[in-house]
């Protein structure tokens, strides 16, 4: 599956642009698109204005703690490509400069969220981490976009320079919103080092990015044992080298996509939920990369086969680094009912798993001709921690054991 059928099995996806007069507004919607595989539309804002009728940014991202400015440059003309290209970077850091300036000086802090229809507040105590990041649709032989920048160029915040044709490399590849991200990181910690990172040569940046993952992970995951930092480190360099979308099992993972899409179509008469279109649920989501994905793909694909011939089916897994549960409930018990069930059984596992942060969803098992979603998340205890819940009731849900560590 290629990342243009993936998005056109999604619900309420972006379609890919089709080519219009202008080709560098063409190429600011593909790169808008691209970003659109990793983080659906929740977190994307496409050309946001900092006042009515004055672009922010070409693009911007607000994922988390994680904001991204995005510039693009368009060669149009025969110019030779380097003269080009040291013009067009120049003129985009200029920009991502005055983007994040007007952040800082809190001339802009709010940005309308068309999907959501929320505004969302941009507040660097929350988002720590802000970066830039300039995309040239630009054909060319590679090159060290860096070594065409004066030092009274560069932005206060840490970038990336890549091309149009490097960004579909990573977003084939990086199509989660935390691989993205964990990708982008990386790539700008390996740039840091002194590695030279080339436009238009992203596979090979990979394989230096690959190089380098061991020392960065070290570093910034002291406390996480080496066996795990070997393995994680293994993992990242296959997917960043070959990829995952050309496994056999990739089609599991597309279940947890459904879901984070269909989280969109909230009916609040079913659904905890603060509002209609809540951003916590694909946020939360988003959190787990594809391999994960691909693991928990597997096990809901069996439960949801299970609970054909079952009242319930329920897949339970740990994500320790975020210390939160994730409960997958499959039944054909009746909508209403399966609400009050999903609260009952976030309360349960908070006490069973000594965690507070529950998300859980519900949703009906293979064959019953559609698909609706419920879900009920929190990050408060719904009961007292020293409450005596029956043996049998805590039973419900399953041991977990070393699946805390997937």
């Amino acid at each position: 599956m290629d990342l243009y059928d993936q998005m056109k099995m999604r619900y309420d996806a972006t379609s890919y642009p089709s080519p219009t007069e202008k080709e560098s507004l063409d190429n600011e919607s593909i790169t808008q698109w691209l970003f659109e595989v990793a983080f659906f539309r929740d977190f994307v804002y496409r050309n946001p204005d900092k006042k009515p009728g004055k672009e922010f940014s070409d693009a911007l991202i607000i994922y988390d703690d994680t904001v991204i400015i995005v510039q693009n440059k368009t060669k149009l003309s025969e110019r030779n490509d380097l003269y080009w290209a040291k013009n067009n970077i120049s003129g985009a850091l200029s920009q991502l400069k005055g983007s994040y300036r007007n952040i800082s000086n809190k001339l802009v802090t709010q940005f309308r969220n068309e999907l959501l229809r929320i505004a969302v507040t941009i507040d660097e105590k929350k988002h720590r981490s802000i970066y830039g990041m300039v995309i040239l649709a630009q054909d060319s032989e590679p090159y060290d976009p860096l070594s065409l920048v004066e030092k009274n160029e560069m932005p206060s915040i840490p970038f990336i320079v890549c091309s149009l044709n490097d960004l579909k490399i990573i977003a084939d590849r990086m199509d989660t919103a935390i691989d993205f991200v964990t990708y982008f990181e990386s790539r700008i910690e390996t740039q840091k080092s002194g590695v030279t990172l080339l436009v238009n040569d992203e596979l090979e940046n990979m394989k230096k990015i690959g190089n380098s993952l061991h020392g960065i992970y070290s570093r910034n995951l002291k406390s996480t044992k080496k066996e795990i930092i070997d393995r994680t480190v293994q993992l990242k360099k296959i997917q960043m080298e070959h990829g995952l979308r050309r496994r056999e099992d990739y089609k599991f993972s597309l279940l947890i996509d459904d879901i984070i899409g269909c989280a969109h179509d909230i009916d609040t008469e079913f659904t905890e939920s603060t509002r209609k279109n809540d951003s916590r649920i694909p946020q939360i989501y988003g959190n787990l990369d594809r391999y994960r994905r691909i693991e928990l793909g597997k096990r809901l694909y069996t439960a949801a086969i299970a609970a054909q011939k079952s009242i319930v089916e329920i897949i339970v897994h740990i994500q320790k680094p975020i210390e939160r549960v994730f409960v997958y409930v499959y039944t054909s018990i009746d909508r209403k009912a399966r609400k009050k069930y999903l609260e009952a059984l976030v309360a349960i596992s908070q006490i069973k798993y000594s965690l507070v942060k529950v998300t859980a969803v519900a949703t009906e098992p293979v064959g019953m001709g559609g698909r609706s979603y419920d879900f009920f998340s929190t990050d408060e205890m719904l009961v007292e921690r020293n409450i005596d819940i029956p043996k049998d009731v805590l039973e419900t849900l399953p041991d977990i054991g070393d699946q805390r560590l997937i």
